[in-house]
């Protein structure tokens, strides 16, 4: 019997899609072109891609968990 459950464990590149991203956070794409847009999240720019980089992606988390709803969606 296979698992159907969605994998949202972290890739083991060092760098990560928007799509990858959504797919950790658990939130939509568009969230993460958002929290992007907004400084929150670094991202590099590679012609029209957009890649994360994996260990200052998870220093960004760890820096939007510690504030409130209201400071990061506001």
């Amino acid at each position: 019997m296979s698992d159907k459950t969605a994998d949202h464990s972290m890739p083991d590149s060092a760098f990560l899609t928007q799509e990858e991203v959504a797919k950790v956070l658990r939130v939509s794409q568009r969230h993460v072109a958002n929290l992007q847009r907004k400084g929150l999240l670094p991202y590099i720019r590679l012609g029209r891609r957009i890649i994360f980089e994996r260990s200052r992606l998870m220093k960004a988390i760890d820096n939007i968990s510690t504030r409130t709803a209201a400071e990061v969606l506001g």
